[in-house]
């Protein structure tokens, strides 16, 4: 599913003033697309043949969803094409430079590392919104790992939040509560108390509430301090038995 196609004269088309039946063009593997629209249904673009390989045809409802929702909230564009780069941004918020690249199935940190470095070449930060049905579990995946220093949140599908996790080697024993973040305000950061040393910060983050409230930055640190005892193999055993239950 995708919100953008090509038209017979390669211009760019959101799919809600997409005409059915007509055929356009994926901007990724230039492969015929249509639209699917109704009443009760999101606009979106569907590949008329299947094309497995093309990131774009991948995208779930969920996905198109959170694009929408961020276009609503900052006024960005979705999807746009980077010619130099050959990449596809999710969000792109021009006026502040930064590309918001949601994230919902599951990915290699290494490629996660490729899509920053070239994004950044074209001048803009990235920051990662992960599907917390897939991230922020038990088990700490590779691209999260491999985000640890750059900015990145997770979303429900409804909200995109904040946590601190209590995190030992792969495995997050146990978190803090969501703190509800606010994609319109990005802020720089300057000294974080978390040490995580990522480049850009949002209000009503972790840093940004640290320094606002004195309190909670004292909180916070209790909960990192805490060693209270437990079994590792007792969580990772009763994470499976409710995933598989679910």
């Amino acid at each position: 599913m995708q919100i953008f196609a090509l038209d017979k004269n390669f211009h760019p088309v959101e799919a809600a003033h997409a005409l059915k039946g007509t055929d356009y063009t994926c901007v990724e593997c230039q492969n015929p697309l249509r639209v699917r629209k109704g009443p009760l249904l999101i606009a979106h673009y569907y590949h008329f043949k299947s094309s497995p390989s093309c990131s774009q045809e991948g995208k779930s409802l969920t996905h198109l969803k959170l694009q929408l929702a961020l276009k609503k909230k900052l006024g960005a564009k979705l999807e746009v094409f980077f010619p130099t780069i050959k990449r596809i941004a999710d969000v792109v918020w021009e006026e502040k430079k930064i590309i918001f690249e949601i994230q919902i199935s599951p990915l290699s940190g290494q490629e996660a590392l490729d899509r920053i470095n070239d994004y950044k070449s074209q001048g803009y930060e990235v920051v990662w919104l992960l599907y917390d049905r897939g991230y922020n579990q038990l088990i700490v995946s590779d691209l999260e790992k491999t985000l640890t220093t750059y900015p990145h949140y997770f979303t429900d599908g409804k909200i995109f939040y904040d946590q601190l996790s209590h995190i030992r080697k792969r495995t997050r024993l146990k978190k803090l509560f969501k703190r509800e973040i606010e994609l319109s305000q990005p802020l720089i950061p300057e000294k974080d108390p978390f040490q995580r040393n990522w480049t850009l910060s949002f209000e009503n983050d972790l840093y940004n509430s640290a320094f606002l409230n004195p309190k909670e930055l004292e909180e916070y640190r209790e909960f990192k301090r805490d060693r209270t005892s437990f079994s590792v193999l007792k969580e990772v055993w009763r994470y499976f038995l409710l995933k598989g239950s679910g």
